[in-house]
């Protein structure tokens, strides 16, 4: 029996081999090619030679602070491009804080640990960004990836209705 080709968009902002979730997704998308799907990446910036049969859009980078506002441009830059760029049948599998995705992988603790901590170290336009990019980012997806069962805890935990995604 044979698999059903996937068509598969994979969003993260610096795409290689160069640190924990980019090297991830450089290896699944990798892992994907090698099994005859097909593999978009759609980045800032490729901080490795492109690899051949995944087609990469580098979108340009934005400046790196704050990094609240960095992910922020770095979203909107995806959705004008897949806009301007319609993929009909791609799956969207997002690995950044995305307003724009079928699938995100969550790879780190959720920043609502935040609430958690005493109220003068959650009174600031930091904390309040990336607490609205993060739920945005979960309640965009239709399925969420969380990178361990502690992270998948920990996401039930902080977003209880979104537990089933």
């Amino acid at each position: 029996m044979q698999q059903s080709k996937l068509k598969l968009i994979h969003v993260v902002r610096r795409y290689g081999s160069v640190g924990g979730m980019e090297r991830y997704v450089w290896e699944v998308t990798h892992e994907l090619r090698d099994l005859g799907h097909d593999v978009l990446v759609i980045c800032e910036v490729c901080l490795a030679d492109k690899p051949g049969g995944i087609a990469v859009v580098e979108l340009g980078t934005c400046k790196p602070r704050p990094r609240w506002l960095a992910l922020l441009r770095f979203g909107k830059h995806v959705a004008r491009w897949l806009k301007d760029n319609p993929q009909p049948g791609y799956l969207i599998h997002s690995h950044e804080r995305l307003s724009s995705h079928h699938l995100t992988t969550f790879h780190g603790p959720p920043f609502a640990t935040v609430r958690d901590m005493p109220w003068w170290r959650k009174v600031s336009l930091r904390v309040a960004m990336q607490l609205y990019l993060e739920r945005r980012e979960l309640s965009t997806a239709r399925r969420i990836v969380p990178n361990s069962s502690f992270i998948k805890r920990q996401l039930a935990h902080y977003y209880p209705e979104l537990a089933g995604s």
